[in-house]
């Protein structure tokens, strides 16, 4: 009886052992997969590291990207401010596609410097003899056809002189 007994207990011990193995085993594997799926190969690991970057970092910059050649999937339109112009900027790159110059000369464009047709419509927001070459855009609205976005057209308003621009 004390043979049975005792290979009782020596088999409890091996039954425990290979089970805590194979917990241990399919623990580790477990882990290994989920590392593996969000791991950064050795350069990109350095890069992180050299500039100090968080995991939650890296994800955050890896949700804007959109590489070179591939369209963004929205399109914003941002007031300039005092800049007198709006933005178009790219979601979810937040890239600035192109600048349009509104309200003030635009060297960049030519727009107010010579470029046809654009000093008259500059100078057609001038108020009572005084040249207003100066805008403080605001509230950027895409036009409307029975309540729903078309985007034929941007309005956009000028605060500091009372001016809309299509």
């Amino acid at each position: 009886m004390t043979e049975n007994k005792f290979f009782g207990q020596t088999l409890s011990k091996w039954m425990l052992l290979i089970f805590t193995i194979l917990a241990i085993v399919a623990f580790v594997s477990c882990q290994d997969e989920q590392d593996g799926a969000g791991a950064l190969s050795a350069d990109a690991s350095a890069i992180a590291e050299a500039r100090g970057l968080t995991p939650e970092d890296v994800a955050a910059a890896l949700k804007t990207y959109t590489p070179s050649g591939v369209h963004d999937e929205y399109v914003m339109f941002a007031s300039g401010g005092h800049a007198g112009q709006v933005y178009v900027i790219g979601i979810p790159s937040m890239r600035i596609i192109k600048k349009i110059a509104v309200f003030t000369p635009e060297p960049w464009q030519g727009y107010g410097y010579g470029a046809a047709g654009t000093m008259e419509v500059l100078a057609e927001g001038n108020a009572e003899g005084s040249t207003i070459t100066w805008g403080d855009t605001h509230h950027p609205a895409l036009s409307e056809t029975a309540g729903e976005y078309d985007g034929q057209f941007l309005f956009i308003n000028d605060k500091a002189n009372g001016r809309v621009a299509v």
